[in-house]
C-alpha cells in the first residue's frame, strides 16, 4: 500500500511505514508523474487515475471504470426523445457530427488563450448535446473536462480534452462506420 500525501515526505517517510504503508509518494510526486504520463500514449490509464487524483475523488476501481457504464450510443433512449422517428434523427446526427470538431476548435484555440471559461462552456455544451443524442460516453468526457477546467490545470485539462476528441472519433465510428 503507498500512501499519497499532499506535504513534502522529508523525515516522515518512517512514520508511514511504521504505520503499515510500504511506501508514499507526496504531492509534487504525484504531479510529475501525472505529467510524464501525459507524454506517453500508452500510459493512458495511469493518466486516467491520476486525473481522479487531482480532481480530489477516490481512486477507486469503480470510478477508473466508470467509462464502461456509459455507452458510446444509446440509439434507443435518442429516439424515444424525438418521437422514434428515424428520419429525424438522420438530421440531428449530420447536424452534431458536423458541430463537435467546431467545437473541439474552439476549445484548442481557447486552451491557447489560456481562457477557462471558454474551455467550461464548450465542454458544457458537448455535455449536453451529447446526452441529447444519446452519447452517452462522448458526454461522460465532456463532464469531466468541464470539472477540469475549473482546477485550472492545463495538463489535466489537456488530457480530458483527448478524452473528449477520443470519444467523439469513437462515436462517429459507430455512427458512420
Amino acid at each position: 500500500m503507498i500512501i499519497l500525501t499532499g506535504n513534502e515526505i522529508g523525515n516522515d517517510h518512517g512514520q508511514y511505514i511504521e504505520a503499515g504503508m510500504d511506501d508514499c509518494l507526496s504531492d509534487t510526486t504525484v504531479k510529475t508523474l501525472r505529467k510524464m504520463s501525459m507524454r506517453w500514449p500508452h500510459a493512458d490509464h495511469v493518466a486516467k487515475q491520476y486525473k481522479s487524483h487531482c480532481e480530489g475523488e477516490k481512486m477507486t476501481e469503480e470510478k477508473i471504470s466508470s467509462e464502461s457504464k456509459y455507452p458510446i450510443f444509446d440509439k434507443e433512449a435518442f429516439l424515444g426523445r424525438i418521437g422514434r422517428n428515424e428520419a429525424l434523427a438522420q438530421k440531428i446526427l449530420v447536424k452534431f457530427i458536423d458541430d463537435i470538431p467546431k467545437r473541439m476548435e474552439t476549445i484548442r484555440g481557447a486552451m491557447e488563450k489560456r481562457d477557462i471559461e471558454e474551455i467550461r462552456i464548450q465542454a458544457h455544451t458537448i455535455k449536453g448535446s451529447s446526452r441529447n443524442i444519446g452519447a452517452e460516453r462522448l458526454g461522460y468526457y465532456a463532464e469531466l473536462l468541464e470539472k477540469s477546467s475549473s482546477s485550472g490545470d492545463f495538463v489535466l485539462i489537456e488530457g480530458s480534452v483527448t478524452d473528449v476528441q477520443s470519444g467523439f472519433e469513437e462515436f462517429r465510428s459507430v455512427i458512420m462506420p
